[in-house]
């Protein structure tokens, strides 16, 4: 993006689902110079349709269609369960953060088969799922188990910080937040677009998740066999 940002600040009056460099379009609201109560929006990254309550409220100053509709992207988000605030860039046509832009401009730096096996891909999930299954194989190869070992019981094979079978840290403090490291990753970054469909990863933290990855990965590459 050239020259100075146009900055929007938007109010929802409500919880709303939406993470940093989401592509968002308010077509309804109730303007106040450079602010906006939004009512009606689209995250056009997710493809989520959001409708807030004001829109059915009677007041003095009622919500306009807005013409054309404001468009841009997420830049910082505040807010709490029963409102969201946001900024918004606005008039950026194209979301400027592209996942697999961002990852062949920083393939050098990742993890080769991360790059052969993710690079490519289009879909969200795939991608997400993808690099875990990589760092399952790789932490199956380093500890000599096969397949029927997967998911928190592989964790627990090779992190576990008493009955693992690698170790990386010097003290059982720092072997414990390892396990909990991997642990958790699976648990959450994983499991999800394993199981279900997913709608809550902008595509720069799909990006992100990938490096998340890639550092498990080169994290993995430094652990030791535990002695007895």
């Amino acid at each position: 993006m050239s020259g100075k940002e146009h900055i929007i600040r938007v109010h929802w009056d409500a919880g709303l689902q939406i993470s940093k460099g989401d592509e968002i379009e308010i077509s309804r609201g109730i303007a106040r110079g450079d602010s906006i109560q939004a009512s009606q929006l689209r995250n056009i990254t997710t493809g989520r349709n959001e409708t807030s309550s004001i829109d059915d409220e009677l007041a003095e100053t009622m919500p306009k269609d807005i013409k054309p509709p404001i468009h841009g992207v997420v830049k910082t988000i505040s807010g709490s369960p029963s409102e969201t605030d946001f900024e918004l860039v606005e008039g950026v046509g194209v979301l400027e953060v592209d996942l697999r832009k961002l990852i062949k401009e920083t393939e050098a730096f990742l993890d080769k088969e991360i790059v052969e096996k993710c690079i490519h891909k289009k879909d969200a999930e795939d991608i997400v799922t993808s690099a875990f299954r990589i760092l399952e194989e790789r932490i199956r190869a380093k500890i000599g188990v096969g397949p029927d070992r997967c998911g928190v019981d592989l964790i627990n094979d090779a992190f576990n910080p008493k009955t693992g079978k690698l170790v990386l840290g010097r003290t059982p403090s720092e072997q414990e937040g390892l396990f909990h490291l991997y642990r958790g990753s699976i648990g959450f970054l994983r499991n999800p677009p394993s199981h279900r469909f997913i709608d809550y990863y902008s595509e720069f933290e799909i990006f992100e998740i990938v490096v998340h990855v890639n550092l498990l990965l080169n994290l993995l590459g430094k652990c030791k066999t535990r002695t007895p």
